[in-house]
């Protein structure tokens, strides 16, 4: 004869491992995470690619600022442009730049010149754009 089982025992006591529904489960969560991990990698290279042309066309934009502080005074106004063509990377842009004389106090004289560039790029539909504005003031 055998011995009794101790109490709470019986024949059918589980094993250790996981069930099919238990591993399919798993596999899901696991799926899940990893599909968006690779979509948050895309959508961060991404933004990392219009930063990169950000930076490029205010670079640009700066040069064009840095160009135009070499021009007398006098004939800044001849130095105006519209949608010259700028690469930015692999990007084809366009620069324009806008100078205003000034009469701030409507005195008949100009005061100051303000300069104006504007660096613009398509992005899919839609165009991105990095804009400079500073103030030339005649040498006295």
């Amino acid at each position: 004869m055998s011995a009794p089982m101790p109490k709470g025992c019986n024949l059918r006591s589980r094993q250790g491992g996981a069930s099919l529904l238990e591993v399919m489960v798993a596999s899901v969560v696991l799926l899940a995470g990893t599909l968006g991990a690779m979509a948050y990698l895309g959508h961060g290279q991404v933004a990392l690619l219009r930063q990169g042309h950000s930076r490029l066309a205010a670079q640009v934009a700066h040069s064009r600022l840095e160009e135009l502080r070499t021009v007398r005074y006098n004939v800044l106004e001849t130095h105006g442009e519209e949608d010259t063509p700028v690469q930015l990377a692999s990007l084809t842009g366009w620069r324009t730049t806008e100078i205003v004389a000034v009469d701030e106090n409507e005195d008949g004289l100009i005061d100051y010149k303000k300069v104006r560039v504007v660096v613009s790029w398509p992005v899919g539909d839609l165009t991105q754009e990095v804009e400079l504005v500073t103030l030339f003031a005649p040498a006295d």
